[in-house]
């Protein structure tokens, strides 16, 4: 291993608080992403992650609604959701 190479499972960034902000992480299995905004509430504002089968997946998320977009071995899904929670999926 190169001497300029930093290995860690999880990096996380922080406010001037001590609030997390922003998580980079290798997840338990074959998963990792990076996870912005709502994280010490346990719901992300936004994701860009690969699951534990390796299927990459989008996630978007505010008041407005909610956008996920994944591309899973069972071909693109789209979930787009509003604020009242009407939801339409897209699936190929």
């Amino acid at each position: 291993m190169e001497q300029d190479t930093i290995r860690t499972r999880r990096i996380e960034l922080i406010d001037q608080d001590g609030t997390t902000k922003a998580i980079l992480e290798a997840g338990r299995g074959k998963g990792s992403g990076v996870v912005l905004g709502g994280v010490e509430e346990g719901s992300p504002n936004a994701a860009v992650a690969v699951n534990d089968e390796g299927e990459p997946f989008l996630l978007l998320k505010s008041d407005a609604g909610h956008i996920f977009a994944a591309l899973l071995s069972t071909g693109p899904k789209i979930r787009l959701r509003d604020k009242a929670g009407n939801e339409r999926i897209i699936e190929l």
